[in-house]
């Protein structure tokens, strides 16, 4: 009788975990998106149904601008970390001097926590003392984040591509790794161009890696919150307030709990929703 019981005793420990660190914490940030809850005007809790849903759809500019802003950062950063990573993967598939050095120095990044990679893209950004704005100089460039909206979102941009961008080429790099060497050379011997390697043999077989890290780089980008707090925390403006900067001036700094919950449950299932297509497109190149 005991045997029956041993597959639930062996994940009882994840289960209670995933009880307490995701079930408990959604249901109640869902129970109170449905009240209005402010711990500075409104310390008692009252119920107000779906309103917080209908403000955030219907009349939050701040909000939704916040949604647009960070879907477009998001697919910027998957789409070029994607190339960038290919290029890489690449690169680093070919035998040169100095290539086991290349590979530790393009996996620092990864090393470092986002906390410290926007302290240090911050100091080399600073108008003063930066290197970034010291050498755009010679090129005739006035640069500055604090004050161009342009130059901010741009930066921002190129820090999670330095950050993340190794991760995407050593998935690749695996998968190119992968692929036979007979293939390669066949096709060689027919007299295949690298264009043509590339179309009908490297992105077919690379396709379900490929999708699998753009997946995993979208929903990344999307919560996003450490590096641009440190480097802009969301200015000049709003040109950076991504919607994790958004929801924590509103929680941490106005203590809107209630409306703070609802932003929260959008976004939570705007991510599982796009998740979900990218996945399914996943199954279905794998079938």
């Amino acid at each position: 009788m005991g045997k029956d019981f041993t597959p639930w005793l062996l994940v009882i420990g994840a289960f209670v975990i995933l009880l307490f660190n995701d079930v408990f914490p959604t249901l109640y940030a869902f129970y109170l998106s449905l009240h209005v809850y402010n711990l500075v005007t409104n310390p008692q809790p009252s119920f107000t149904y779906l309103n917080n849903y209908v403000n955030l759809l219907r009349y939050d500019l701040d909000i939704n601008a916040s949604f647009i802003r960070g879907f477009t950062f998001s697919i910027l950063t998957t789409i070029i970390s994607l190339f960038l990573g290919l290029a890489v993967a690449f690169f680093m598939a070919k035998d040169f001097k100095g290539k086991s050095i290349f590979r530790i120095i393009m996996c620092l990044p990864l090393a470092m926590p986002p906390i410290t990679v926007g302290s240090m893209w911050k100091l080399m950004c600073n108008p003063n003392i930066g290197i970034i704005p010291y050498l755009l100089k010679f090129l005739g460039i006035t640069y500055d984040i604090s004050f161009n909206s342009l130059h901010a979102f741009i930066t921002v941009l190129i820090m999670d591509l330095w950050h993340w961008t190794p991760l995407v080429g050593l998935v690749l790099l695996a998968s190119l790794a992968s692929i036979p060497k007979q293939i390669i050379e066949s096709a060689e011997v027919d007299g295949a161009s690298w264009p043509q390697k590339l179309r009908y043999i490297y992105f077919p077989l690379m396709a379900l890696d490929i999708l699998f890290v753009a997946m995993i780089r979208f929903m990344d980008s999307l919560k996003i919150f450490d590096e641009i707090w440190m480097l802009t925390g969301g200015g000049p403006g709003t040109s950076t307030r991504l919607v994790s900067i958004a929801l924590y001036s509103m929680v941490l700094k106005r203590w809107d709990m209630g409306y703070g919950a609802a932003v929260s449950m959008v976004f939570t299932y705007v991510i599982i929703f796009v998740s979900w297509i990218l996945y399914k497109i996943l199954q279905v190149r794998r079938a």
